[in-house]
């Protein structure tokens, strides 16, 4: 993927952890600001990562078995026969 015409990788990874790192930095300014304990701010920003994992391995593995299913009907005979 290109940025800005360079094709640099470290460019594309870079600019996600800042966005990242700028992204839990406001977080937490707002968190402060709206007077949110700490602990629960925290305890959110590490449970959120957690459940994305949980959601995603979930997604991945249906998706894993839908496929060597429909790859397995593709393998019968008579699948696909126009008669």
């Amino acid at each position: 993927m290109e940025i800005d015409g360079s094709p640099d990788q470290n460019a594309l990874r870079s600019r996600w952890t800042l966005l990242g790192v700028a992204t839990l930095a406001c977080v937490l300014v707002a968190a402060i600001a709206f007077g949110v304990p700490i602990q629960t701010v925290v305890g959110l920003l590490l449970i959120t990562p957690v459940l994305t994992g949980i959601v995603g391995a979930a997604v991945s593995t249906s998706k894993a078995l839908l496929r060597r299913r429909v790859a397995n009907v593709r393998k019968t005979p008579g699948f696909g026969d126009p008669g």
